[in-house]
């Protein structure tokens, strides 16, 4: 009996995700966009992560947005601008999470058509691109691409865990 998934069909399964991955973050791309701005400092041997967030006409305001990190990697010196915070959870969550504040009194949000800077933190692992998850207030999510601090040999798990809902999605799909 053949194997239904020999190895040739893994090769052009391989082949194809990132293209799949990318036509995936394209359409989410035009409802949030994540710029980010890397330096680093040889005195202090530090990566400099700098996010402005942009909020393309949701109906919502984003809630959250979660940016995976590697494995064993140290985020530290988090700053937010008012009105927002950031966690850094470390393993084995592995984000950096960008928050409202949520207080009535706050003016500064995520809401739609806006945009805002300076959320920034600090790690010692060089930038690869990875894909964001952005939540908004009615519960409906969002992904696209930006860099964060991921290690080389985490970046191709990275990959394939973001591809995993497409596969089982395509799995569940009933066939014609």
């Amino acid at each position: 009996m053949k194997d239904k998934y020999s190895l040739k069909n893994r090769r052009v399964l391989t082949a194809l995700l990132p293209l799949a991955m990318l036509m995936a973050g394209t359409t989410a791309q035009a409802a949030v966009v994540i710029v980010a701005d890397v330096q680093f400092d040889a005195g202090s041997s530090l990566y400099t992560y700098s996010y402005t967030v942009t909020n393309t006409g949701l109906d919502f305001d984003i809630a959250s947005i979660d940016l995976p990190t590697g494995a064993g990697v140290s985020v530290t010196n988090t700053t937010a601008p008012n009105g927002f915070f950031i966690i850094a959870d470390g393993d084995p969550i592995n984000l950096v999470t960008f928050l409202e504040d949520f207080d009535p009194g706050t003016t500064d949000t995520f809401s739609p058509g806006s945009t805002r800077g300076n959320f920034t933190y600090q790690s010692a692992t060089a930038p690869l691109t990875v894909t964001f998850a952005a939540l908004d207030a009615n519960g409906d999510s969002y992904t696209g691409t930006t860099l964060s601090a991921v290690p080389e040999t985490t970046a191709p798990l990275l990959t394939l865990a973001a591809a995993l809902p497409l596969l089982a999605r395509r799995r569940r799909s009933p066939q014609a």
